[in-house]
Order: structure tokens, then C-alpha cells, then sequence
């Protein structure tokens, strides 16, 4: 007798999302995936993540194997709200995500002076 084992009703719960608050020029944030309640029921337990929001390599960068996020940047144009949905697959075709969002503000200790230049002048003591 040979028993197998029905992987379609694997099913997965995703953890909690999470907020951040992020300031320019900082030390990156690094949100770690968290762990997914699986119930398995004997079958794989291989997860593949995605991230279809992470698009801007020069504000995240996210890894597919683990499903961990990180967020850093120098630009002010990243300035504002970002929100990340992190999906987690298995084999049997169950996929959840959890949302992660990150408000970029600006870094308030660097201020850009900007002006005209002063111009060359000259002056006549010749005449009075």
C-alpha cells in the first residue's frame, strides 16, 4: 500500500505587515520576511517570493530567496509614501503577501545653498 499526499490543500498564512519611516542618507532599513504559518500537511515547503513594487534599484532591493527587503537612498525624488506587497508561493499554488510601507523623508540636516555668483567688478581711483 502506497499512501501519498494531497499537496493542493497546502495552504499558507502570511505574517503581518509593517511600517517604517525612513530618512534619507540613514542606514538602511531591513525588513526580514518574517515567518509564513504553513500548514503543509507533509508537502514541500519551498517558498518563492516576489515583490512586483520593487522596481527602483536606487531605493530597494529585495531578495527572492529569503524575501527580505531593504530600502536605502540618497535621492530626493524618493521622498513620499512606498508601499511593497512581498508575495510567498509554494509548489501547490497557494500565494499570500504581506504589505510593507516605508515613508521616505527628507534628510532636514543637509541644506542645499544655492545663488547667484557675485561678478567680477573694477574701479577707477584715477578720477575723482
Amino acid at each position: 500500500m502506497t499512501f501519498t499526499t494531497d499537496c493542493t490543500t497546502a495552504v499558507i498564512t502570511p505574517p503581518s505587515g509593517a511600517s517604517y519611516d525612513y530618512t534619507l542618507n540613514q542606514a538602511a532599513i531591513n525588513h526580514v520576511a518574517g515567518t509564513f504559518i504553513t500548514d503543509l500537511s507533509g508537502c514541500e515547503t519551498q517558498f518563492v517570493f516576489t515583490c512586483p513594487d520593487c522596481s527602483d534599484p536606487s531605493l530597494e532591493t529585495f531578495d527572492d530567496v529569503t524575501g527580505n527587503l531593504q530600502v536605502s537612498s540618497s535621492f530626493s525624488e524618493h521622498v513620499g509614501l512606498h508601499t511593497y506587497k512581498i508575495y510567498a508561493s509554494i509548489p501547490s499554488g497557494d500565494s499570500k503577501y504581506f504589505q510593507v510601507t516605508v515613508n521616505v523623508k527628507p534628510d532636514c540636516n543637509i541644506v542645499q545653498i544655492v545663488g547667484n555668483p557675485i561678478q567680477n567688478a573694477t574701479y577707477d581711483i584715477s578720477t575723482n
